[in-house]
């Protein structure tokens, strides 16, 4: 166990650690799947999406049980899957429905992964369908609501999925990872950003890290001018971070808190900031976002801009994770890695991520 224990202190260890099954993760955006089918890799495993006649989605393994032909490579009849290779015929169910060279079907039958649509984004469950466990799935209720600004995009990345979520728990790279864009901006971030003060919060088992600015002229930049307007000279607060719910999923918030606000005007103003990171293999994820304001109403032109703007941020993100994944598997000179205060909610969540592993690979514990 001592040895389980220093991998979360040793970055190349720890994001070899298993991938984990029993969890859910973004698989794409809902606008993604149609009647077509497409196939998608998540967690080493080949998957085919396609929708029924009815609108419903279907996620089953891409992999004709015959020859292994790719059912991503096939078409539909009605809601059946057919192959491409031989004509075997499945059920949305997975369940093997005609064979046209015999009269009997043979036993066998693919699997099927559930899904949940939740807002622009489809979850998937990727262990047990037995064990998918719906209150284990993120509240996300902002995300349906049309009437508020909301923005949401992908990338792709050539890097093991837990050095975003190192990012992601890490409020001290800012002023130099993202000098030229959030740095850049109108409510700059400086070096003085990490003087305030951090708070640590937990949240369904896991501790989430918040910075707290308190600079009423920082922090009504957050604010449209709108806002502005009705807030006047009143004191303003920012909360500002966010916490990991799941080994994919981090949720994000940068709250204004309003000392006495107008009469019939919020005392908060919330923007939530999502990151989902889905394993594609081992050295490669998919990443979506999406940020939303429940006191911004939604502007095509405004989101356009904005979604550019923090597009390119995130991006900034994606480099560094990469240098840092280039550098792990080109360079094996030995090191020893250090820990800094801005590390905290980082190690914390790995060992979480150590928690989760031992649950599911028990027998890492004995060996």
């Amino acid at each position: 166990m001592g040895k389980l224990n220093g991998v979360i202190r040793n970055t190349q260890h720890y994001i070899g650690l298993p991938l984990l099954h029993e969890h859910w993760y973004v698989a794409g955006l809902t606008e993604e799947f149609g009647r077509e089918p497409m196939a998608r890799t998540l967690l080493e495993k080949s998957i085919v999406f396609y929708r029924t006649e009815a609108g419903e989605l279907v996620a089953l393994q891409n992999r004709c049980l015959h020859r292994s032909y790719p059912l991503s490579e096939s078409k539909l009849s009605g809601d059946n899957i057919v192959c491409g290779y031989h004509g075997i015929e499945y059920s949305p169910q997975g369940e093997i429905r005609n064979v046209p060279c015999q009269a009997q079907c043979p036993k066998g039958k693919l699997r099927k992964y559930p899904t949940r649509e939740l807002g622009p984004f489809v979850f998937i469950w990727m262990g047990n369908a037995d064990t998918a466990d719906e209150s284990k799935l993120p509240k996300m209720p902002y995300l349906e609501n049309t009437e508020y600004f909301s923005i949401h995009d992908a990338k792709y990345i050539e890097d093991n999925y837990l050095l975003m979520q190192d990012n992601l728990n890490d409020l001290t790279h800012f002023i130099f990872i993202h000098a030229n864009t959030f740095g850049a901006a109108e409510n700059s971030i400086d070096e003085t950003f990490l003087e305030h003060p951090v708070e640590y919060e937990e949240r369904n088992g896991i501790t989430g890290c918040y910075r707290i600015i308190d600079n009423t002229d920082l922090v009504q930049h957050d604010l449209s001018p709108d806002q502005r307007a009705v807030v006047g000279d009143r004191k303003l607060r920012n909360w500002n971070g966010g916490v990991s719910h799941a080994p994919g999923v981090w949720l994000g918030e940068n709250f204004v808190y309003v000392d006495n606000p107008a009469p019939g005007h919020p005392e908060c103003y919330r923007t939530y900031i999502n990151h989902f990171v889905t394993p594609e293999k081992h050295d490669t994820c998919h990443y979506w976002y999406s940020i939303t304001s429940d006191f911004r109403k939604p502007d095509p032109e405004t989101a356009a801009a904005f979604n550019q703007f923090v597009g390119a941020a995130f991006e900034e993100d994606v480099v560094a994770v990469n240098h840092i994944q280039k550098l792990l598997a080109d360079d094996r000179s030995e090191h020893t890695e250090i820990s800094i205060n801005g590390d905290r909610s980082a190690v914390l969540f790995r060992r979480k991520i150590l928690d989760w592993v031992l649950e599911e690979y028990p027998e890492l514990a004995e060996s």
